[in-house]
């Protein structure tokens, strides 16, 4: 007596292994895409951040700046390379970078290098905003002179 069996339909466990590869595979690349995507929207966010507030400090600096080289501010004896915080705004800080201009017959004149240092989330970032050439007025030579010198 022969014992048939009836073909059974079906996936034998192989293919299924197979299937289940396949889909881990594009399931850990759409995985990774949401991984960067969040780094992506976080980084867009702090650069957001950052420029809807930077004309605002830049103001609070320029003030700042203004007040510390008339003697008004709570200044030390040197400005250049020191960071300063943005009055008004915690998350901000600035650090400038005195240098006279050259061939600057009065002696009076000087490029400032202004540096925007944002803190978002727990993170440094450093924006620089360039040389800004400043003359001030000609009472104020003493100050200038020994701000410069305490480079």
């Amino acid at each position: 007596m022969t014992v048939r069996f009836a073909k059974q339909g079906g996936f034998t466990l192989i293919e299924v292994l197979a299937a289940m590869m396949v889909l881990l595979v594009g399931m850990v690349g759409v995985f990774a895409l949401f991984a960067s995507s969040l780094s992506l929207q976080k980084e867009a966010t702090e650069r957001m951040d950052v420029a809807l507030n930077l004309s605002a400090v830049m103001s609070q600096v320029q003030a700042d700046l203004t007040e510390r080289v008339e003697g008004k501010g709570t200044g030390t004896s040197t400005l250049s390379g020191q960071t300063f915080p943005v009055p008004g705004n915690e998350g901000y800080s600035y650090r400038i970078t005195l240098e006279p201009i050259p061939d600057d017959l009065s002696g009076r004149g000087f490029f400032c290098r202004v540096e925007i240092i944002a803190r978002y989330r727990g993170e440094e970032r450093v924006y620089d905003m360039g040389y800004r050439p400043i003359v001030p007025e000609a009472d104020n030579d003493v100050r200038i002179r020994r701000l410069l010198k305490g480079r």
